[in-house]
């Protein structure tokens, strides 16, 4: 075989295994994100209602103004939401000290992040624990906004696997 037909092989084979290496790395790295970014999978809960959620069973009790409105903000209002959790498991203690991804969302998909402004000190088995969370939405859709949840908020965050949405 002459020189150059050689070192032409060994240059296409190297080009060639270099694309291979990088796509099962890429491959690789996709499949990871997957797993820890599921889709969203959101489950529509009747107002009122109760439904579970990973370790504890939730229900939204209400959504009205929060006494302490801010005036620097006058296109905006904010909510206070009072949301009660059973827990199903010993697990559910997490959830005062790790508190689940709340938002406030409208019929558009725009989400308002709801923050966790008293928490119950413990929550057990059977027992239900309130959570009140305040959040600042637009002034126009403070009677159209609803909460969604998520177990954790890095879920919340991406967006990704189980969660609640409560209708108002």
């Amino acid at each position: 075989m002459p020189k150059a037909a050689k070192i032409g092989l060994q240059f296409f084979g190297a080009v060639g295994l270099t694309a291979a290496i990088v796509g099962v790395q890429w491959y690789d790295a996709l499949d990871q994100y997957r797993q820890k970014n599921p889709p969203a999978q959101v489950r529509h809960v009747a107002h009122g209602q109760e439904a579970p959620l990973e370790n504890a069973k939730w229900r939204v009790l209400s959504i009205g103004p929060f006494a302490q409105q801010q005036a620097e903000t006058p296109d905006r209002v904010m909510l206070q939401i009072e949301v009660q959790a059973t827990g199903l498991n010993a697990d559910a203690k997490y959830y005062t000290s790790s508190v689940p991804g709340f938002y406030m969302t409208d019929k558009a998909g725009r989400l308002w992040l709801a923050q966790a402004w008293k928490t119950p000190e413990e929550l057990k088995v059977g027992v239900p624990g309130t959570f009140t969370l305040v959040s600042a939405v637009p002034k126009a859709l403070e009677d159209q906004v609803e909460l969604v949840m998520w177990a954790n908020s890095y879920q919340g965050k991406n967006q990704s696997g189980p969660s609640l949405h409560f209708d108002r």
